[in-house]
């Protein structure tokens, strides 16, 4: 299970008797969290980019604005970009952009429900659905 510590500004992998396997420090304007089945992904306001970490991956994908929301859909991760109304789509086995999709005003949450996924919109009160 990963967690996260925003006081301590830690993200850690911890088996089920919460001995800790894997952590790293993201920055203190990381938001969104989201596993890919190997990597810990997470949104860097500070940087506009999303950082991917495990024990062999140490990678920063730049090219995302204002990210939130991390879902994944089985091979893709899906970022939603608040600073721009779009949500990006990443092919996660290398962490290259597929492409972007318009949202509603102020993407926030993103879901996958095993078919879709699903964006809350913040300030539109809206979901879209891909």
């Amino acid at each position: 299970m990963w967690g996260a510590v925003p006081s301590a500004k830690n993200a850690f992998l911890c088996t089920s008797d919460q001995s800790t396997i894997f952590g790293f420090q993201p920055t203190q304007f990381s938001i969104g969290l989201a596993f890919d089945g190997e990597s810990l992904w997470v949104g860097d306001l500070a940087t506009n980019s999303v950082l991917v970490r495990s024990w062999t991956r140490n990678q920063t994908i730049p090219g995302v604005f204002s990210p939130m929301g991390i879902a994944f859909d089985g091979s893709d991760m899906w970022v939603a970009n608040s600073g721009n109304n779009t949500v990006t789509r990443i092919r996660a086995s290398d962490g290259v952009p597929i492409a972007s999709y318009t949202t509603g005003q102020n993407p926030w949450g993103v879901a996958f429900d095993g078919a879709n996924v699903w964006v809350t919109n913040s300030v539109s009160n809206t979901v879209s659905k891909f």
